[in-house]
C-alpha cells in the first residue's frame, strides 16, 4: 500500500504547486521513496508508517477540497471509510482476533479487498475532479 499512497500524495503535491513540482520530479521522488520504504519495510513500524501515510493523503485531499478542488464527496468518503476498515481488519488479523488461519475469510484477504476498493475510489475521485475541470 505504500507506493499507491505515495502516488496519491505526489498527485496532490503536483496539483497544489504545479510550477514548483514538475511531474518528472514528483515521479522521481515517488520512485525513491517507494524504493526506500520497500528496502526498510521490515525495520519500520507499519502501525506508525501506514496510518501516517493515510492521514497525509486524507489531509492533502481535504486541503484540495477547501481550495476548491473538485471530485465527488462520495468517492472521497468511500476511499477513507474503506481504507479505515482495511486498517482495522489488518490490525485485528495481526492481533489474531479476526479469524482462524484455516477460515475461508481472513483478515489479510479483507485488507486486500478493502484496499482495492479504497484505491478504486481514490482513482474515481481524482478522475472526476480532472474531468470536470475542478482540479486545483
Amino acid at each position: 500500500m505504500y507506493p499507491p499512497l505515495l502516488a496519491l500524495l505526489a498527485s496532490s503535491a503536483g496539483r497544489a504547486a504545479p510550477a514548483a513540482a514538475t511531474w518528472p520530479r514528483l515521479a522521481a521522488v515517488w520512485l525513491v521513496a517507494s524504493a526506500l520504504l520497500f528496502v526498510f519495510k521490515w525495520e519500520m513500524n507499519s502501525a506508525v508508517v501506514l496510518p501516517t501515510l493515510i492521514l497525509a493523503c486524507v489531509a492533502a485531499r481535504s486541503l484540495e477540497r477547501l481550495r476548491g478542488g473538485g471530485g465527488e464527496l462520495r468517492w472521497a468518503a468511500l476511499m477513507v471509510v474503506s481504507l479505515a476498515l482495511a486498517v482495522l481488519c489488518r490490525q485485528l488479523d495481526v492481533a489474531g482476533r479476526f479469524s482462524g488461519p484455516d477460515d475461508w475469510w481472513q483478515g489479510h484477504s479483507a485488507w486486500h479487498l478493502l484496499c482495492a476498493v479504497s484505491l478504486g475510489a481514490a482513482y474515481l475521485d481524482q478522475r472526476v475532479a480532472i474531468e470536470t475541470g475542478r482540479a486545483p
